[in-house]
């Protein structure tokens, strides 16, 4: 495979995917029952144009695009034959009209608010439409279970033109989802920004947004939209009683804070335990160094940071198994980073493949600036200056890129 068309692919159906939202986002449909997009879907699938199969059930190619675009509804007698081969259940159609119904079950089963599991897949076991490949795409993004997923997106991308915002809603916030579990923060942050304040009707949905939002506010460079972003999920949390949620989403602010606060904003009130390991990683990522040996040593990620800076393997590779990283994007990083550099002496490809990835750890803009600062120290080692102006390149266009996708539109 050419790995440089493949990558121009991949971003050429990424750009199809956020015009396609956006444009539906502009001409969003009024709430109703809706039978168009499965009719369409169906078609798709068998690779029929509307002609081919107007001519083979004797109607009108005007008739059967209206339905498919929802401004007729389907005449059951009319079209039998058309459902029986197109595998379209009557039933399913004469149903369609408490869909948002299953949506939001759908919604309470992803937020853990209420396990509607076992409901949801005995109705995708009666039904073969586009909302339940909906419904099944977004409980296969929430078990992290997803196979074909271009497929898909495709196939549901073919159905957006007619589908009701609240379906809309939920295909992009499963989409949203999906991306950063891929962990393509740009791409998430880009879609997650179509969204406006019409989609976000249900308490259920926002609850589901800011949940996103704050994930996603974790990654980019703007500590007033994380500050932000955590206060109002915290308060959703607080709504639909999810006190488990309120411990996980604090540990990753607080954490978040070891990269995004200075020393000096640490107050008194911020420097307990939940927070000093975060300090101590900020004083050493700001070079405060007189400050940081002042504190009582700790077996700690900020100590072999520090270690780190004076070039002392020995004392690194003590701390390597005593202590503790999370398992988030950055800490798994430099725990790596640290493994690469003093077991393997393979600092320079460890750090260079980091930054110029696609995905990953080049989309975490602080962890970004960490890679290029020592990557460019080990180039000048090595005697690499060229290159060192591909890393500024490859910074400029990361940061450009995490501007673009920052989701800062407070619709809440």
């Amino acid at each position: 495979m050419n790995l440089d068309n493949s990558c121009k692919g991949g971003k050429l159906m990424n750009e199809l995917l956020i015009h396609k939202v956006g444009t539906k986002i502009e001409n969003d449909l009024k709430t109703e029952g809706k039978y168009g997009a499965t009719f369409k879907c169906k078609r798709l699938e068998r690779m029929k144009t509307l002609s081919e199969i107007c001519r083979k059930y004797g109607i009108s190619i005007s008739y059967l695009s209206k339905i498919e675009n929802d401004i007729l509804k389907p005449n059951v007698g009319m079209l039998g034959s058309y459902f029986n081969d197109m595998q379209i259940d009557e039933d399913m159609v004469a149903s369609s009209e408490i869909m948002d119904a299953w949506y939001l079950k759908l919604v309470s089963y992803i937020m853990g608010t209420k396990d509607c599991r076992p409901e949801l897949i005995e109705y995708l076991s009666k039904r073969d439409d586009f909302q339940s490949r909906l419904i099944s795409f977004a409980i296969q993004v929430k078990e992290k279970k997803v196979e074909n997923e271009a497929q898909i997106v495709s196939v549901l991308l073919y159905s957006i033109d007619v589908m009701q915002p609240l379906e809309l809603t939920i295909f992009i916030l499963t989409l949203v989802s999906f991306y950063i579990d891929t962990k393509d923060y740009f791409l998430a942050g880009r879609l997650l920004k179509e969204l406006n304040v019409n989609n976000l009707f249900h308490i259920s949905i926002r609850y589901w947004y800011l949940d996103l939002k704050f994930e996603l506010s974790l990654y980019q460079a703007s500590f007033k939209e994380l500050k932000n972003n955590f206060e109002k999920l915290c308060q959703m949390h607080i709504k639909f009683n999810q006190i488990d949620a309120i411990i996980t989403t604090k540990k990753k602010y607080v954490e978040a804070l070891a990269y995004m606060m200075e020393p000096k904003a640490f107050n008194d009130s911020l420097l307990e335990d939940d927070y000093l390991s975060s300090y101590r990683i900020s004083l050493i990522l700001h070079e405060d160094y007189e400050t940081f040996v002042s504190l009582d040593s700790k077996v700690d990620i900020a100590s072999m940071l520090y270690y780190d800076v004076l070039e002392d393997k020995k004392n690194v590779l003590e701390l390597l198994d005593q202590v503790p990283f999370s398992d988030s994007l950055i800490q798994q990083f430099l725990k790596n980073y640290f493994i690469q550099k003093y077991k393997y002496d393979n600092s320079y490809q460890y750090l260079r493949e980091a930054l110029f990835s696609e995905i990953g750890i080049s989309q975490h803009y602080y962890a970004s600036q960490f890679i290029s600062n020592k990557l460019s120290v080990v180039l000048i080692k090595l005697h690499k200056y060229k290159e060192s102006s591909l890393v500024s390149e490859r910074i400029f266009n990361l940061n450009r890129d995490n501007r673009i996708s920052l989701a800062n539109k407070d619709l809440l």
